[in-house]
Order: C-alpha cells, then sequence, then structure tokens
C-alpha cells in the first residue's frame, strides 16, 4: 500500500513521472511477519552524491512529488535489509 503526494500544492499527473527519483528502503523479516518501508520521490537534475540520499531532497520542485510505502507479509526466517536507489524516467 502506498501514497504518492504532489508537493508545491500542485495536482499529480502522470508526465510528472518524468524525470529524476530516489527512493531509499528497509525491511524485515521475523517469524512473525515481513515488514517493508520505501520513502522516495522525484529530485532536483542538479543534485549529485549524497545530495540525492538525502530524504530532504525528495520533491523540492515545482509538479514535484514524494511517495510513501509499506508492506506486510507472513514471516519467515530472521533476516534485514536496506537499499538506495536513484533513477531517471521517461513517460511517452
Amino acid at each position: 500500500m502506498g501514497t504518492i503526494t504532489p508537493t508545491n500544492g500542485n495536482q499529480f499527473h502522470t508526465e510528472d513521472f518524468g524525470g529524476r527519483s530516489g527512493s531509499s528502503n528497509a525491511g524485515i523479516t521475523t517469524p512473525f511477519g515481513r515488514y517493508g518501508y520505501s520513502n522516495g520521490g522525484s529530485l532536483d537534475p542538479a543534485l549529485g552524491g549524497k545530495e540525492t540520499m538525502s530524504p530532504s531532497n525528495f520533491g523540492k520542485n515545482e509538479k514535484d512529488y514524494t511517495t510513501q510505502q509499506i508492506g506486510l507479509s507472513p514471516g519467515g526466517k530472521v533476516s534485514g535489509g536496506a537499499m538506495y536507489s536513484i533513477g531517471q524516467t521517461w513517460v511517452w
């Protein structure tokens, strides 16, 4: 389950997905359940290096957006993980 939230009071349109974006994800598995969380959004193309990894830089420009997702599923062996990703999306 997740949300897309437009920033700067703008309405979100599908073409707003075009451009640069980043996401940070973390999850843990226990015998009682698997739990995951993701936070992301659009990124200013001028940002580089560590600046792209800061969640405070998601959704800062006009027509930008932020995203949040959570996930739950049945449990398993104990494990955990985290990941950061950055990408470029083109919309036709």
